[in-house]
């Protein structure tokens, strides 16, 4: 009844409609293409880089700061986007924009086109909540060693890096 080729040609319709069915509104599109928010993103991603490598340390303090702010500025945004694909994802599903014509007939196209939307869904989402949640762990890593090294600029003794330091050795 059912061939290969027909299984294959539901399955293809399915993934067409997934890949042509955007995972975030149409506002929240444009205002991720919009400039500024192209070059905070930027920025935000620069901010990373230079407190991860710790090349901060070259510059005068106030770059530590600036690179605190934007990172900041793009956690923030990162979990903006997750918490409107989340609710987006969920506005789909329960409505028929991701129908495939004749899928009453035809449920192997509607299903895959679900999954596979979904699929498409969970792979972008996940970069940023795991972006997020590093970026997050990032930040309060950067802000206690910078709270270090400003205690060590005003001959005070740290806090942050002896007792995180302890926590490692215990690890082994």
């Amino acid at each position: 009844m059912f061939s290969i080729k027909s299984t294959f040609r539901s399955i293809f319709k399915g993934f067409k409609k997934a890949y042509q069915t955007p995972t975030l509104p149409d506002h929240i599109i444009e205002f991720t293409l919009h400039p500024t928010i192209r070059i905070i993103r930027v920025l935000g991603g620069l901010s990373f880089l230079t407190i991860m490598s710790k090349s901060y340390l070259n510059y005068p303090i106030y770059v530590l700061y600036i690179s605190m702010l934007f990172l900041l500025i793009f956690t923030i945004y990162h979990c903006y986007l997750t918490y409107h694909r989340f609710k987006h994802m969920i506005k789909i599903l329960k409505s028929d924009k991701l129908e495939v014509r004749n899928s009453p007939l035809d449920r192997l196209a509607f299903l895959s086109t679900k999954s596979l939307w979904c699929f498409k869904s969970a792979c972008e989402s996940a970069p940023n909540v795991g972006l997020g949640l590093g970026l997050g762990l990032g930040l309060g890593l950067g802000l206690m060693l910078g709270t270090n090294e400003i205690l060590k600029y005003g001959d005070v003794e740290p806090i942050f890096g002896p007792f995180l330091g302890a926590k490692f050795q215990n690890l082994n």
